[in-house]
């Protein structure tokens, strides 16, 4: 494997050891250079019953089986986090989730607030 490599002018190397006049260093995407970590957040800092969550996660799975789909074509997982956090029972409040559109809630909304109001009522 191959890497591109990268040389500075002497201007270069004064600019980063900000010795330059007029010139200013910055990075626009400094967020995007953050390591975030890959785990899961807890339910508990998602403000998000865990087993709420756990039920949802159980159902996108299985009808994500049922269809031979990945589960994000069911559901992503900020759609399940959205549906636990806001508990919609209606199509109106569903379409309202992000990742919710019309097509979705035809093929899944409705088993979605089915086992919602089970939760809601358990």
């Amino acid at each position: 494997m191959s890497y591109k490599e990268y040389a500075l002018t002497e201007l270069g190397w004064q600019v980063l050891r900000r010795e330059a006049d007029g010139f200013e260093m910055r990075f626009p995407h400094a967020s995007k250079l953050v390591r975030r970590d890959k785990a899961a957040k807890p339910a508990a800092a998602t403000g998000v019953p865990g087993d709420l969550m756990a039920m949802l996660r159980d159902l996108r799975r299985q009808l994500a089986d049922r269809r031979s789909v990945p589960v994000y074509v069911v559901a992503p997982n900020r759609t399940l986090e959205d549906m636990a956090r806001l508990r919609p029972t209606t199509k109106r409040a569903m379409l309202e989730i992000h990742g919710m559109g019309k097509g979705r809630f035809e093929q899944y909304g409705k088993t979605f607030m089915e086992a919602i109001r089970e939760w809601n009522h358990s």
